[in-house]
């Protein structure tokens, strides 16, 4: 794609990977979780939605009906069961355990957790 010699490579990737995945719209959070595994800084997020746009695709704002119907709320409830938890476990829960926890879709709670890591960077 034309956007690769603008990006790192593995950057590029995440990009060519959205884009096969997506082939209209292109989930932020999709965007979000897939950044987070390779780098999770926020200006890496910021470069990746640029060449999605570029590439011709609409980024839509969520994947799933629970993080649609959720949101900030859905973001807030997995930050503050995570907390609960490792505070009772003395350790940083898994994304199951909080899934459990939470009565979520263990893919919602990554996707929460994705936004949280690239929201705190």
């Amino acid at each position: 794609m034309e956007n690769d010699a603008l990006l790192a490579p593995p950057l590029a990737a995440v990009v060519d990977r959205l884009l096969s995945r997506f082939p209209s719209e292109v989930p932020l959070d999709a965007i979000g979780e897939e950044t987070a595994l390779v780098t999770g800084r926020a200006e890496d997020v910021d470069a990746v939605v640029g060449a999605v746009e570029k590439a011709g695709r609409r980024i839509r704002e969520s994947v799933s009906e629970a993080s649609a119907a959720g949101g900030p709320a859905l973001l807030a409830k997995v930050l503050k069961t995570a907390r609960a938890l490792q505070m009772t476990s003395g350790r940083t829960p898994t994304a199951p355990e909080i899934a459990r926890a939470c009565g979520l879709a263990e893919g919602d709670v990554r996707r929460a957790l994705g936004f949280a890591r690239t929201l705190g960077k």
